[in-house]
């Protein structure tokens, strides 16, 4: 199945179509997320942390707070 998945941000509209399989979302709509903070260059990123094997776990955090974390609490970021 293909999905519209857009949003605006700061006036600007982001868009794709993306595929969806049952429970499974084309993660093409985190790398469009990526490119609107990357354009609109926002402090901060959205970094890879815990799974569970069948969902992964994202979280947004600035330079300062992903430091403090990785830091503190490693096993938030397997493989960083």
């Amino acid at each position: 199945d293909k999905i519209e998945y857009g949003f605006e941000f700061n006036g600007k509209i982001y868009h794709r179509d993306l595929t969806a399989q049952s429970d499974w979302l084309d993660p093409q709509f985190m790398e469009l997320i990526d490119i609107a903070l990357k354009e609109n260059k926002v402090d901060g990123a959205i970094y890879y942390c815990m799974d569970d094997g069948q969902a992964a776990g994202f979280i947004f955090l600035n330079e300062k707070q992903y430091a403090y974390l990785k830091a503190h609490q490693p096993a938030l970021f397997p493989g960083r």
